[in-house]
């Protein structure tokens, strides 16, 4: 789709040229205006963790849409989805609770122990 990018521009330029009715060509530069700002508002938060770059879906996006208060950021939570596929749970590398490395847990039911001992993982895939 990025590829396309330099088209699209090209396209547009056009279309807004051809425009003789000045209230749409108004309208139409205007339009173009919001986007580059909402495009600008937007990269600002993903920066600054408001906006989560790998769990985001229609609520998460809502609830910071157009929000800048530090109460927004980084409280997303979580992901809630399952893990990528390549990730193998079953032999994470480390597991961790309340910020302390804890030993021990290894072998194929390690996953799960983890998981019920309310643990988060960090695993080699």
């Amino acid at each position: 789709m990025i590829d396309f990018y330099g088209v699209f521009a090209i396209l547009l330029a056009s279309a807004l040229g051809r425009l003789k009715y000045e209230p749409l060509l108004t309208l139409a530069f205007f339009s173009v205006y919001l986007c580059i700002v909402l495009n600008l508002f937007q990269t600002w938060q993903y920066s600054h963790n408001y906006i989560s770059p790998d769990n985001m879906n229609y609520e998460k996006y809502c609830h910071v849409f157009l929000r800048s208060a530090d109460e927004y950021r980084d409280c997303l939570g979580g992901c809630t989805e399952e893990p990528f596929y390549m990730s193998d749970l079953s032999r994470p590398l480390a597991a961790f609770r309340d910020g302390k490395r804890l030993a021990g847990i290894t072998g194929r039911d390690a996953g799960c122990r983890m998981r019920e001992a309310g643990c988060r993982m960090v695993v080699l895939s």
